[in-house]
Parts: C-alpha cells; sequence; structure tokens
C-alpha cells in the first residue's frame, strides 16, 4: 500500500533521474567520460588512421604458438594452426611466431570473423607460384611483425591460378579484411604476376624496412593506407600505392624509384617524412583513386605488354634531408576525412566534403620525371594545401607537364599557408597558388625555357639569397615560394643564364615571357621557413639518392612498440638515430626556422593541433566543468533537444497511466 501511495513521487524520481542521465551521457566527452571501443576492429567508424596495435612491434611472445617451417612441411608447437599439405592454416585468434622457410606453400589465415591474429616473422622465407604467400581468408584484424633484426623474403611465381585469380589474390600478401605491418626487421617482396600487397580493407605499415618490386602496383588498396614510422622502396611497373581511400604518410622514407604513378588515392596527407618519386606520370595523383587496372600507362594494361619500358637512370642525389622530430599525429578530422593538423579555413573545411585533396603539413617531397610529356607533380582533381614542408619538383619543359595541377575548374583551390617550394615544369598549361593563400608565390613562364642542371635563384636587393637550387630537368615554368618573400618587396631572378628584377605587387605573382593557362589562378603556401639559403644539395642531382631506406632508425619499431606517436616537434625515445647517408642536413624540429649550410631546417611554422585520440583540449574540459550549469541543453542542436523533449513527454506519459492505473 505505501509503494502505491508513493507511485506519484516514484515515477517523478525516475523521470527526473531519467532526463539527467542522459543529459549527462550527452556531455560525456567535455566531462572526461571515456567510451570503450576497440579500434582495430573493422565496425570502428571513428577518425584513428593509426592505432596502439598497430605501432607495438614487440608484442609479447611467451604465449604464442611456433610454427617451424622446414622445406615443403612445418611443425607446430601450441595451438591454433594446424598443417594442410604444402599449406599452414592458422584458425583461432591469438599469437604465433613464424620462422624457418617453405617453398611453394602459403601461410593462410582463415579465423572467425571476431577475431585477432598477431604473427611474428622471424627469419621467414616463403615461395608460391600460383597463389599469395600469406593469404588472409578471414579475421577481424592481422598483424604481420617482422622481429627486430631478422631479415625475411617473401616471393610469388609470374602465372597464378584460377582460383587465385577469381578471388582478387593477385598479390604476394594478400588480405580480404584489415592487415597491419609492424616491427623493426626487414621484409623484402618480389612480385612477378601482379602486385605486392593487394588488400582489400585498410592497410597500415607501421615500422621496419620494406621493400617491394612488383610488376604492377605494389601496394594495391581498397580502403586507406597508413604509412608509419617505416622505410618504404619501392620499384613498380604500374603504380608505387594505390588505393580507393585515403593515404596518410607520417616519420616515414619513402623511395619510389620506379612507377607510373606514386601515390594515388582519393585523398592525401603527409605529415612528415621523406618522400622520392621517379614517376613516369604523375607524382602525387588525388583522383579519387585506381584500383581496376585503368592506372597503368596507355597500351600497358593487363595482358597488353605488362610493365613499362625501363625508366632512364634517375639524378642523383637527395642531400640534406631528414624529418627527425617531425613525427606528430594529427588527431582531429573533419567529417572523417583529414586530421586538422593545421587549423583550417572554411574554403578548405567545406572542400573536405566533396572533392579530393592533397594535404601536406610537413617533411620532404622530391619528384622528378625526366621523361613524360602530359605528367603532373602534384595533381589534384579537387584542392591542394600546402601548410609546411620542403618541396622540390622538377618536371621537363616539354608537352603540358604541370608541376602543380589542382580542380579548379571544378571549385577546387591551391593554397599554401607555410613550407618551401620549388616547382618547374611545363608553362604549357601551369597553374600557381591561389589568391587566397597567406604565403607569398611567384609563377614565373620563360619563353625559350632553361637547360637542365641549370640553377635558380631568388635574392633580395640587398644581395641575400632567398632561394637557391639546382633543377635537374630543363623547365619553361617555375613557381616558387618561401616565407622570406613579401609582397612590395623586389627580388632578382636568375634562371640559367637569365636575370630579371621584379617586384612582388600580389600575395600571388606572375612574371616571364610566356603566359600560362592557369596564370590568374596562383595561390601561395607557407609554414617552413628558408633562411640564407636553400642550399642547391638539396635540390640538384648531386650523390646516393637512391635507396636511402631507413638508414640508422632501425629501432623504430621498438621505439614506438604501443605508443601513438609523438606531437611535432618531439622525437620519440629511440628515434634519435642519424640519417641515410646523403640525408643529414635537414633537421625539423617543429619549432626552428631558416635554411642554411647544406641543408635544410625546417619550422613549425603552422598551428598544429597537437591532440591524441580521444584527448580533449584542457581549455574545453575547463569550461565543460566550470559552465556545466545552465549549459546542458543550450549547446545542443534541435534533433538532440527534439529527443529530450520526446523522453520528457513519454516519461509524463507514462506517470500520467500509472496515477490514473493506481486509482481505479
Amino acid at each position: 500500500m505505501t509503494a502505491n501511495k508513493n507511485i506519484d513521487k516514484i515515477c517523478i524520481a525516475v523521470m527526473v533521474a531519467a532526463l539527467i542521465t542522459t543529459v549527462l551521457f550527452i556531455n560525456g566527452k567535455k566531462l572526461g567520460i571515456e567510451s570503450v571501443v576497440d579500434m582495430d576492429s573493422e565496425t570502428y567508424t571513428g577518425n584513428e588512421y593509426i592505432t596502439a596495435n598497430d605501432l607495438n612491434g614487440t608484442w609479447d611472445t611467451d604465449d604464442a604458438s611456433v610454427i617451424t617451417l622446414n622445406g615443403d612441411s612445418a611443425k607446430i608447437s601450441g595451438n591454433g594452426a594446424y598443417v594442410n599439405g604444402s599449406d599452414i592454416v592458422i584458425s583461432n585468434g591469438g599469437k604465433y611466431v613464424v620462422t624457418g622457410s617453405l617453398d611453394n606453400g602459403r601461410l593462410i589465415v582463415d579465423a572467425y570473423s571476431s577475431s585477432k591474429v598477431w604473427i611474428m616473422l622471424d627469419n621467414v622465407t616463403l615461395s608460391n607460384e600460383e597463389d599469395a604467400c600469406i593469404r588472409v581468408e578471414e579475421a577481424d584484424k592481422v598483424f604481420i611483425t617482422l622481429k627486430e633484426g631478422s631479415t625475411n623474403t617473401l616471393s610469388g611465381g609470374d602465372t597464378y591460378s584460377e582460383a587465385a585469380i577469381n578471388d582478387g589474390a593477385e598479390a604476394v600478401i594478400f588480405s580480404h579484411d584489415d592487415l597491419t605491418i609492424n616491427g623493426s626487421g626487414s621484409l623484402t617482396i618480389t612480385a612477378d604476376y601482379k602486385h605486392g600487397i593487394k588488400a582489400n580493407d585498410d592497410l597500415a605499415i607501421a615500422g621496419g624496412t620494406v621493400n617491394i618490386t612488383a610488376k604492377q602496383d605494389a601496394l594495391h588498396v581498397n580502403e586507406d593506407v597508413a604509412l608509419v614510422n617505416t622505410g618504404l622502396t619501392i620499384t613498380a611497373g604500374d603504380d608505387a600505392v594505390t588505393t580507393e581511400g585515403t593515404i596518410h604518410i607520417d616519420n616515414s622514407d619513402i623511395l619510389i624509384n620506379e612507377c607510373y604513378e606514386g601515390l594515388e588515392a582519393e585523398n592525401i596527407n603527409v605529415y612528415s617524412g621523406n618522400i622520392e618519386i621517379y614517376p613516369s606520370d604523375d607524382g602525387f595523383n588525388a583522383a579519387g583513386g585506381s584500383t581496376s587496372g585503368f592506372g597503368m600507362p596507355w597500351g600497358m594494361q593487363e595482358g597488353q605488354g605488362g610493365m613499362p619500358g625501363e625508366m632512364p637512370e634517375a639524378p642523383d642525389g637527395m642531400a640534406g634531408i631528414t624529418s627527425e622530430g617531425q613525427n606528430g599525429m594529427p588527431v582531429e578530422m573533419p567529417d572523417g576525412r583529414d586530421t586538422g593538423t593545421p587549423e583550417q579555413s572554411a574554403a578548405d573545411q567545406e572542400s573536405v566534403d566533396s572533392l579530393p585533396y592533397i594535404k601536406i603539413y610537413d617533411g620532404n617531397i622530391r619528384i622528378i620525371n625526366p621523361t613524360a610529356r602530359d605528367a603532373d607533380g602534384l595533381d589534384s582533381n579537387g584542392d591542394i594545401y600546402i601548410y609546411g614542408g620542403n618541396i622540390f619538383i622538377s618536371l621537363t619543359g616539354d608537352g603540358s607537364n604541370n608541376a602543380i595541377d589542382y580542380g579548379s575548374e571544378s571549385g577546387g583551390a591551391c593554397v599554401i599557408e607555410g613550407g618551401t617550394v620549388i616547382a618547374c615544369g611545363s608553362s604549357n598549361m601551369a597553374e600557381g597558388f591561389d589568391t587566397s593563400s597567406t604565403q607569398v608565390s611567384l609563377l614565373y613562364n620563360i619563353g625559350e625555357g632553361v637547360d637542365a642542371g641549370s640553377v635558380i635563384s631568388l635574392k633580395t636587393e640587398a644581395g641575400e639569397t632567398v632561394m637557391n637550387a639546382e633543377i635537374p630537368n630543363s623547365f619553361t615554368c617555375a613557381i616558387l615560394s618561401c616565407p622570406e618573400m613579401k609582397v612590395g618587396s623586389t627580388y632578382d631572378i636568375v634562371l640559367g643564364d637569365k636575370s630579371e628584377s621584379i617586384t612582388l605587387e600580389e600575395i600571388s605573382s606572375t612574371f616571364g615571357d610566356g603566359q600560362s593557362s592557369g596564370s590568374g589562378r596562383q595561390k601561395n603556401f607557407g609554414g617552413m621557413h628558408m633562411g640564407d639559403s636553400l642550399s642547391a644539395d638539396m635540390a640538384k642531382s648531386g650523390e646516393g639518392h637512391r635507396g636511402f631506406g631507413r638508414g640508422g632508425r632501425s629501432a623504430a619499431g621498438d621505439s614506438a612498440a604501443g605508443e601513438m606517436p609523438q606531437p611535432p616537434g618531439e622525437i620519440p625515445e629511440g628515434m634519435e638515430g642519424s640519417m641515410p647517408p646523403g640525408m643529414e642536413g635537414i633537421q625539423g624540429s617543429g619549432e626552428n626556422t631558416g635554411i642554411s649550410g647544406n641543408g635544410m631546417q625546417m619550422n613549425g611554422g603552422t598551428d598544429f593541433r597537437n591532440r591524441m585520440p580521444g584527448e580533449q583540449d584542457q581549455d574545453d574540459q575547463a569550461a565543460a566543468s566550470a559552465g556545466f550549469t545552465g549549459k546542458l541543453i543550450t549547446e545542443y542542436d534541435s534533433a538532440t533537444l527534439l529527443k529530450l523533449v520526446l523522453s520528457a513527454v513519454a516519461m509524463t506519459a507514462g506517470i500520467a497511466f500509472a496515477s490514473g492505473y493506481r486509482r481505479r
């Protein structure tokens, strides 16, 4: 009877408690409440492109099953795997250590769709003539770890079986699901049929030294690609890296000796690192991705000749480039498509929703193409944003070789807010930086052209050198930008044996003999600082450019194990080692400015928002604590408010019903 008499009070108390609980959950993030999610799950829809598991190359092997390969057989110590003919099948989630060699066999992962599988390769040699050496049939996610100090080799035949082809397993490593390669050992892949690595879902290479030679694509992926803390060397008959998703590059040394296109994706983000590409077509191509085979050179599609012709020997040397201390891991990504490292303009934010983009926050990028007649250095069907870094592009002055090409015809923007750019190519259809840029840029057309090997210089009236570099290929157009360039200032520009005094009257200026069709669309770059000079050692064809690999950073996987990358300007423990030979001159601290001596010194230039995934700004947290009362309702959109109102109405109706029922 007592309960019946107090039913109204009980119902009101329940309603108030429910409303308070609802509001608390809505404000959970501001109050510091973190939801527990599996970021490595295929069902995860958050913005993080790299996880702690991806970076952990030193996981505990004490409880792992051991698979010992021995020619045409194998011995298994532990549970979760079995031998099936010349195949080794991993059927359960868990940890496995693989060692030894297997001739014409396969390592197959065929587990539950919810399983996570860790495989450590410890001096493994695998070959298969008709199928992938490593196949992931089913799992939630697979981690292939290269044990510290190990040397691992995988190779495939030149003709695959009908079953493999029908399954799309046209690679040396093939995965139906998410795949990660990490650790601090080395992995060499030789793909004589098609691709080096093919993944139907996400692919992360987060450690180790990986060398791939592929008849077609080196990395062929359907979703996102993350290249973090790794050394990657590629020789590809078609594209080096191609995906229908987004490419993320941070703190990695990437050398692409030969390819058709270098990086091809819907979106490309470069946060830091060293990227050197010798393509026969575009260096970067943000065009929505191409994993269908149509990215191959004309007349070289499947069944029509295979690999393109042999690439001419590329110019030597890329002295003076390192990315020490530039391994910041940008976090907040607008609309799940970007990492929002610097604060972006409204136009930038809007472009994220609809157009492909290239975004360069920091790092050293070098693109050399001595043969093409219709190629681009940076090519985006949408936007190009440069916030920092050192970008050097040299294409020949023949044909329609645009050093920088963006989707101006579709509303795209080409904006520079930081960094240093020397981009040379053809004036035929050249495009410069947009007037919405915040850093001054110059597009200079040269009617008669400049010979290969000529030096380009930009000097102040006082004779101070602002830019200076040797250009490997002949060119008829040069795009220049650095923080020292100022509107209203006069400079002497030297292009080979040509010299002219120019005054930069606009944020984006055009000069020279020729007129490019895109000359009215220049925009500028910013964020990196060139001091006294951009040494010719950085941009010329010097010595030792090929095969720079990982140099003194072989312990990257160990040092990063289980840790998220650090903000720009901080060097992770164990990552302080020397850079490869010929790459010592450029250092990036995330703070320093200036270029001097034999190389570049890179600065932070832009306002990096160094927050790790799930970490909230301290100011936000303080505001949430101080102003919690009175803001619980007013901060939410109409849809959220409507749900709260409907909840209150439903609870009120329930109370009314209970009250009426009690009176009967």
